[in-house]
C-alpha cells in the first residue's frame, strides 16, 4: 500500500466511525442487534447508505455481520463519541498545548472514561489476561490502580479464584467499574476504593501483595510518575510487586511500531498536557527511588505495542506515612 492510500484508508475509517456515531447506527445496534432495514428504522436514516457504513464498520472490525443482521463485535462502541470528539479537536492542542479534555483531573476522568471504558477495556482483554499469567497463582489481595472498567482486576479475578482485588479509581468512575466487575461474574471478590491515587494516604487493611498501574503512567509528567510509584509502594507488603503497565518506545527498526506509538504518543496530547510516551530508563529509575527491585520486562503486544515492568518492593515493611 502506498503511503498516500494508507492515508486515504486512515481518513475514510475515521468518517465511518465519526458518522455512525453520529447518525445513531452504534446506538441503534446497541439497542439489538438486527437487519440493515431495523437498524436505518431506529436510526433515522437511509437503508442503502446505512448498508454501506454497516459493511464498511464489519470490515474494520467494529460491527460484526452475521446471516440476516449485523451487531456490535466491540463492547462499548456506541460510546466512542468522546473519544471523536478530543479527536476532532486535536488542532487545537496543536495550537495551544492544552487538552480539550485533561483526563489528569477528576472532571476530564469523569467526563471522558465512563462512556469510553467498556470499549478501551475490550480492546485490552487479552493483554489483561496475559498480565494475570504473569502474575501466576499465588496472587491474594490485589490493588487495582486506576481501575476504570476492571479489565485488569477481573483477569485476576477470574485467573486465581482465591485472589481479592481492590478496585481504587475516582468516584466518578468507580460506577463503570462496579457495572464491569458485575458483567464478569466476580463482584463477589471485588471491593471498590473512591479516591485519587495520586493523593492516597494509608491503604485499607490488609495492604496489598500485588498492584497493577495499567495504562496510567502515560497521563503524567516524570515528576508526578515518581511520587505516584513510591505512593503504591507504602501500599504494599514487603516484598510485594508492582505490575506497570504501558507503551514503551518503539525500536528504531520497527517501523510498524514506531507508527502505533507515534500516533498513540500524539492522541495522548488530546487527554493530557503533562504525560507521554516515557522511556525504560525513567521506569527504572522510578522503581528504584520507590524502594523496588530492577524490574523485569516483559512484551505484551497489541496494536499499540504495551509492555509489563514487573518489580518486587525490598523484603522490608514501608509505612504509608512516609509518602
Amino acid at each position: 500500500m502506498t503511503t498516500f492510500n494508507a492515508v486515504a484508508e486512515a481518513i475514510h475509517i475515521v468518517a465511518a466511525l465519526r458518522a455512525a456515531e453520529r447518525a445513531g447506527v452504534l446506538a441503534a445496534l446497541a439497542v439489538a442487534p438486527g437487519p440493515v432495514e431495523d437498524v436505518a428504522a431506529r436510526a433515522g436514516t437511509d437503508p442503502r447508505s446505512t448498508r454501506l457504513l454497516l459493511e464498511a464498520l464489519d470490515a474494520i472490525g467494529v460491527v460484526a455481520a452475521e446471516p440476516g443482521r449485523f451487531r456490535l463485535a466491540v463492547p462499548g462502541a456506541d460510546q466512542i463519541g468522546g473519544l471523536l470528539a478530543t479527536a476532532d479537536r486535536l488542532d487545537e492542542t496543536v495550537r495551544t498545548g492544552l487538552p480539550p479534555v485533561d483526563v489528569r483531573t477528576a472532571d476530564g476522568a469523569g467526563r471522558l472514561y465512563p462512556g469510553a471504558v467498556a470499549a478501551l477495556s475490550a480492546a485490552q482483554r487479552d493483554i489483561a489476561d496475559r498480565v494475570a499469567d504473569v502474575l501466576g497463582p499465588g496472587v491474594r489481595d490485589v490493588l487495582d490502580v486506576a481501575a476504570g472498567g476492571g479489565v485488569y482486576g477481573i483477569a485476576v479475578a477470574r485467573r486465581t479464584p482465591e485472589s481479592r482485588v481492590t478496585a481504587l479509581d475516582l468516584p466518578e468512575v468507580l460506577p463503570t467499574t462496579r457495572a464491569a466487575v458485575d458483567v464478569a461474574g466476580v463482584a463477589g471478590r471485588f471491593s471498590f476504593w473512591g479516591t485519587d491515587v495520586l493523593t492516597v494516604g494509608e491503604a485499607p487493611a490488609p495492604r496489598f501483595d500485588v498492584a497493577v498501574v495499567a495504562n496510567l503512567c502515560h497521563l503524567f509528567d516524570r515528576v508526578t510518575c515518581a511520587d505516584l510509584l513510591r505512593r503504591v509502594a507504602s501500599l504494599l507488603r514487603p516484598g510485594g510487586r508492582v505490575a506497570v503497565v504501558d507503551v514503551l518506545p518503539a525500536a528504531a527498526g520497527d517501523i510498524a511500531a514506531r507508527r502505533a506509538v507515534a500516533l498513540y504518543a500524539l492522541g495522548l496530547a488530546g487527554r493530557t498536557s503533562a504525560g507521554g510516551v516515557h522511556e525504560l530508563g525513567d521506569y527504572r529509575t522510578w522503581l528504584a527511588g520507590a524502594g523496588f527491585e530492577e524490574p523485569d520486562v516483559v512484551p505484551l503486544g497489541g496494536s499499540v505495542p504495551l509492555s509489563l515492568v514487573l518489580a518486587r518492593v525490598a523484603a522490608t515493611d514501608r509505612t504509608p506515612a512516609a509518602v
